[in-house]
């Protein structure tokens, strides 16, 4: 053993000792200082989180677009005073009244935002979820003056805004979006309706010759040249030169259609072939009718505007050619014209008689009354039933008119158009003949008066 060895000792020993334990010390608190400020400082750490898209349905009851990271207050009066409650994912079942709703971040409670004011001495409560848009009316339903609306926002955020009305509020709907909001918080918004585009325009007819437009319904609507608006289903007089435009009719809930430009023209004059009301001196023979049996007659027995009609009291037939002279020469665009009364029905009787145009061979446009319907006789000898079936009318006169237009021909009681048919297949139509034939009549008795044929020249 060293003798002279000595321990070492006093302040001078542990000097280093302390030197490591003070550097430990320091580590440790830094790390701890460090923490806490990535806990409290919200400028270090992650970003804040977004709290704009946090909106509130007032009638559904619930705060929208929240997260589990997320609390709120609905009795905060600046965002830090209150009572706060941990929100839901996707949105947050609450119970609203006067006050404010805010929300917040919750790691972050500097991070908070006031998502809307409710009650007296803030706003009334609006509630969006009763708007509702009727397109045919041009109104948005339900609306108040504490509400905005836009047709061209795409998300409810851009596009132009305007004042609501009271109760409805009037505009014209184009196709797409219909977005309201509060005019106070323009995050308490909803989309009320998607517009699509208008429908294709309709396929209807314009019978230049008759002046209407075949198959004009109560879903059309109609102007003429240019004039307002005209539901269907009657049509206008279109008479003379007029342009017409016709769409299906806007809904509730779809724009009207495209609209449909039809045209119409000034009529040529109708040319009177023959006109005769049986009330003269004339036989049916001087009249230029060829019966082939005797039984056509004039009568005294029922006639419409003067005293006399042509009768059928039994079976026969009778016609005559719209040019006695010259028995070939045809027209086309024929119209007849007659007034027509059958005998009342018995249990005993039927009906059997037809009437209209032919073209020298077959009929071409005639009408049958057989046993208690209407028919036709279609492009030939086969007779046709309309659709639907159009009944018998006894004991009072009634007025007929076939109509040919063309390759086809229209058929009209009392001016109702009872249905159309085809004369002959394509092309043209030519008649020379009007003609009436009466069977199994020994029960019913026809009376004709008042026969009026025309022609339009082309």
């Amino acid at each position: 053993m060293n003798k002279d060895y000595k321990p070492q000792g006093g302040r001078q020993g542990l000097s280093p000792v302390f030197s490591r334990l003070f550097g430990v010390l320091a580590v440790i608190f830094l790390i701890l200082g460090l923490t806490a400020c990535s806990k409290n400082d919200p400028d270090v750490g992650a970003e804040p989180m977004d709290l704009t898209k946090i909106g509130v349905d007032l009638q559904v009851g619930i705060i929208t677009g929240t997260t589990t990271a997320m609390e709120y207050s609905l009795n905060s009066t600046n965002g830090v005073d209150g009572t706060w409650e941990a929100a839901s994912d996707g949105s947050t079942e609450v119970t609203f009244g006067d006050g404010r709703v805010y929300i917040r971040e919750t790691a972050n409670p500097a991070n908070v935002r006031l998502v809307i004011s409710l009650g007296s001495g803030n706003m009334d409560l609006v509630y969006l979820s009763d708007v509702s848009v009727d397109i045919a009316e041009g109104i948005i339903k339900g609306t108040t003056t504490e509400m905005e609306y836009s047709l061209n926002s795409t998300d409810g955020t851009d596009g132009d805004w305007l004042l609501a009305s009271d109760a409805n509020t009037a505009v014209t709907f184009a196709a797409g979006r219909v977005y309201v909001r509060a005019a106070s918080d323009h995050t308490h918004k909803r989309p009320v309706a998607i517009i699509a585009a208008p429908a294709a325009a309709p396929s209807l007819v314009a019978d230049d010759i008759s002046n209407i437009i075949v198959g004009l319904a109560a879903e059309h609507e109609y102007r003429v040249d240019g004039g307002d608006w005209t539901a269907g289903p009657n049509g206008p007089d279109l008479t003379g030169d007029k342009l017409v435009e016709v769409r299906i009719k806007a809904t509730a809930v779809t724009l009207a259609s495209e609209a449909q430009t039809l045209t119409f023209t000034t009529d040529p004059v109708d040319i009177v072939l023959f006109e005769h009301n049986f009330d003269g001196t004339e036989t049916l023979t001087e009249l230029g009718y060829a019966p082939t049996t005797t039984k056509a007659v004039i009568s005294t027995n029922q006639f419409v505007s003067g005293t006399k009609s042509m009768a059928f009291t039994e079976n026969g037939n009778t016609g005559r050619y719209l040019n006695p002279d010259d028995t070939d020469e045809k027209r086309e665009n024929v119209t007849v014209e007659l007034m027509l009364k059958l005998d009342p029905k018995t249990t005993t009787n039927s009906s059997n008689v037809s009437f209209g145009l032919y073209d020298g061979t077959s009929p071409v446009a005639r009408v049958h009354l057989f046993s208690s319907t209407f028919q036709v006789y279609n492009s030939g000898s086969t007779r046709v039933d309309f659709t639907p079936p159009v009944p018998l009318e006894r004991d009072k006169w009634f007025k007929i008119r076939i109509e040919m237009v063309g390759a086809t021909f229209n058929v009209y009681r009392d001016g109702v158009l009872l249905g159309s048919s085809l004369g002959t297949e394509g092309g043209k139509t030519e008649v020379n003949r009007f003609y009436i034939t009466a069977g199994n009549v020994a029960h019913t008795h026809y009376y004709f008066d008042d026969i009026k044929v025309t022609y339009k020249p082309q």
